[in-house]
């Protein structure tokens, strides 16, 4: 009997402790989130000019618009695709202009992915890009890092890191 008791009270001390060591585990996992992808943020960054924008979805729905509108503006890939200029005699406009006449890249569609963390602090960090060729790969950083300050993204009512991606498809001519 008394083997009995024993092998009871051995369980019963083996589960409780197990139990109390799930529960530590499981808070300190809420503890440690310190970065969330875009798409699972509550309370997505806040490009400048969607202020406005009333609901979370709305706000979201126009980050994503202002990102990709700035990623294709500040892309220059007509500067980059250049390895060596002539100046070239105009007949129309009786004017020099400097012209390509050696390009890096080879005619076609690109592919880039930038991709980033908005920090807590809202400024760009962790840039990591993927592309083809090392040329195309340091515009896109150089892009991502221009990005101005944004309104960081919050998840339970703390600024948290938000992962974000861009993806372009360039047509070099």
């Amino acid at each position: 009997m008394k083997k009995v008791f024993l092998f009871l009270f051995i369980i019963l001390i083996t589960n409780i402790s197990f139990s109390q060591e799930k529960k530590n585990n499981q808070a300190n996992i809420k503890k440690e989130i310190k970065y969330l992808p875009f798409a699972f943020v509550k309370e997505a960054p806040v490009f400048p000019g969607c202020e406005e924008e009333k609901t979370r979805i709305d706000r979201k729905k126009c980050f994503v618009k202002m990102m990709d509108q700035y990623a294709r503006k500040h892309f220059n890939l007509d500067s980059i695709n250049c390895l060596k200029k002539e100046k070239v005699f105009n007949a129309e406009t009786g004017e020099y202009a400097d012209e390509c006449i050696e390009k890096v890249l080879k005619p076609g569609k690109k592919l880039v992915y930038i991709m980033f963390k908005i920090g807590a602090d809202g400024k760009i960090k962790d840039i990591d890009s993927k592309t083809t060729t090392p040329i195309l790969k340091k515009e896109a950083d150089r892009v991502a890092s221009l990005i101005p300050d944004l309104i960081p993204g919050s998840h339970e009512g703390k600024p948290i890191d938000v992962g974000y991606s861009i993806r372009l498809i360039l047509e070099v001519k």
